[in-house]
């Protein structure tokens, strides 16, 4: 309970019960009913304060029953009862407390608020306009005033109370606010705007907030003017430039928005964070969409600015965004790279990085920046499985199931990529001598999804290899050429089951398909046709392929072997 409240009732008890008795003799002696009444109060205001409501209501109910004409008792039994929220026993004793006491106006504001809470909003006005009839000065009944009016739907009633602030008491700020509001609320919006002006008067800054209502009621041009003359009569002023920049910025305007960029650049005032707001909004007025030179001048703007600011993170990560839509992948990773290091927790910086180095073809970078990556996102299935792909480019086979299987765990809720990884793991399973493992895999995802091509790629390459199940391979080739007819690595595989189950004849035909279709030389093509050609007795032919395979794997001791003593 606030202390003046405490005071106040300690006040109102001590004048409510020490009623002074007079004797014969004129001497003053304390009555001890009134000394017993005063002892009561003061217990019911103990139990009130350490919020034991149930108690305070006891206590100053029987104290009304006892006295009922004390508005200090019936109005402590209405703020215990409020609290209680016994909205209509509160309003009855509160309405008592006013009855006994009319001018008080502790009572007159209690009784006010639980008719206004039991939308008794007729009567509440009425004590509300007596509280401002007594109390002229006291701003903060006008508003519960004006706002039971609105409620009632007397929106010419609650506009003329603020007018009698303005009257009786001054110009107060927070007063046109709340009128300014209650205007907008009733769509009455020029009518706002001005009254907005008068809080200008006062708070120029409050420019800004009128700008805002302009164009929440798509009143674009006047919002743009408005703040291009505050900027004008306040080069420095911040706030106004990263408005009108989020204008230039929704209306797609780059010309204007490089304008009022260029100006804020002359400014030394003018922060870096708005500098680079700006700076990001050109680049955003664009939509993506960027001309060359456009791109170049960002990239200008953006040098500078790191120059003078080479501690803003962000500035790095636009770099790294302009070069990048520049194809300049290395300079693009490089701010990136520079980006996370000014400030670690930048995830979309570290998702660019990982991107980057996948395009570059830099697995050393990718398995590196991933690890690197998951210390601050361990729970991101994105990073664990790029990371997995880089070990298992890196031949580091082991490790990378570790990474997948977490990356499995945490993509259950992206089934397409879900089932990628589980294709991965199956293919490293086989990889790692893991077969039964391998196996498994290959099998249940291919029962839930039966045209996964990387399942039934690796599948049917993992039963070639063991040599076991010949028609069972032949049928998952067979369902790859359906799925993709022209597709190189599906012919080849198929021409591999053919040349296995002696089908050679129709193996050539498939193979020749499929270096048709590649789309560069293959050594996994030119290696197996060169077998084919060698069970046909074509053992020149043969030579030509694996000799051409040879000069794209130079250290396959395997086609060594071939050449010398064929097979």
């Amino acid at each position: 309970m606030p202390i003046r409240l405490v005071i106040f009732c300690l006040f109102i008890s001590l004048s409510s019960y020490s009623q002074n008795a007079v004797d014969e003799q004129g001497d003053n002696l304390v009555a001890a009913d009134d000394l017993k009444a005063e002892l009561t109060f003061m217990d019911g205001m103990k139990y009130y304060n350490i919020e034991n409501f149930k108690m305070a209501e006891t206590v100053f109910k029987g104290l009304t029953e006892k006295d009922s004409k004390s508005g200090a008792a019936f109005f402590m039994l209405s703020k215990s009862q409020t609290n209680l929220e016994k909205w209509q026993l509160a309003e009855k004793s509160a309405e008592k407390a006013v009855e006994i006491e009319k001018e008080n106006t502790y009572y007159l504001e209690q009784y006010a608020l639980l008719l206004n809470h039991n939308q008794q909003f007729k009567e509440a006005a009425n004590v509300l306009k007596k509280l401002i009839k007594i109390s002229p000065n006291k701003i903060a009944n006008y508003f519960k005033l004006a706002e039971v009016l609105s409620v009632e739907g007397k929106d010419s009633d609650a506009l003329r109370v603020f007018d009698d602030i303005e009257k009786n008491i001054g110009y107060s700020e927070e007063a046109s606010q709340r009128k300014q509001m209650l205007l907008l609320s009733k769509n009455k919006v020029d009518a706002a705007l001005k009254e907005g002006n008068k809080i200008v008067k006062n708070d120029p800054a409050y420019i800004l907030e009128q700008a805002k209502i302009m164009l929440t009621n798509n009143r674009t041009d006047e919002a743009e003017k408005m703040l291009k003359n505050a900027i004008a009569d306040a080069p420095n002023f911040g706030e106004a430039y990263g408005l009108l920049s989020d204008i230039y910025f929704k209306i797609e305007s780059p010309k204007q928005s490089l304008e009022l960029l260029n100006n804020a650049l002359k400014s030394e005032s003018l922060t870096a964070s708005m500098k680079i707001k700006l700076l990001f909004n050109y680049i955003g007025s664009t939509k993506g969409k960027l001309s060359l030179e456009e791109t170049d001048t960002a990239i200008k703007i953006a040098e500078e600015l790191s120059v003078s600011n080479p501690n803003e993170a962000t500035l790095y990560v636009i770099k790294g965004d302009l070069n990048y839509k520049k194809a300049n992948l290395k300079e693009a990773r490089e701010n990136y790279l520079k980006a996370v290091d000014l400030n670690k927790g930048l995830y979309e910086a570290w998702l660019a990085i990982v991107e980057l180095d996948t395009k570059i073809g830099s697995m050393k970078d990718l398995e590196k920046h991933s690890e690197k990556a998951l210390e601050y996102y361990p729970n991101q299935g994105f990073f664990w499985y790029h990371n997995g792909f880089a070990l298992t480019q890196n031949k580091k086979y082991e490790d990378a199931i570790i990474s997948l299987e977490e990356a499995a765990a945490l993509s259950t809720q992206n089934l397409e990529l879900s089932t990628h990884i589980q294709a991965q793991l199956a293919d490293l399973y086989a990889i790692t001598k893991d077969y039964r493992k391998a196996e498994k895999s290959y099998q249940l995802i291919l029962t839930k999804n039966p045209n996964q091509e990387q399942a039934l790629f690796g599948y049917c390459k993992f039963l070639l290899v063991l040599k076991k199940d010949l028609p069972v391979s032949k049928s998952l080739a067979e369902k790859l050429i359906s799925i993709k007819p022209k597709e190189s690595d599906y012919l080849a595989i198929y021409a591999q089951t053919l040349a296995q189950t002696g089908d050679f004849k129709k193996a050539l035909t498939e193979i020749n398909e499929a270096e048709k279709n590649a789309p560069q030389d293959s050594k996994y093509i030119f290696d197996l046709k060169g077998d084919i050609l060698y069970k046909l007795n074509l053992k020149t032919e043969a030579k030509t392929y694996w000799e051409k395979a040879k000069t794209l794997s130079p250290e396959d001791a395997t086609l060594d072997k071939k050449l010398n003593e064929g097979i």
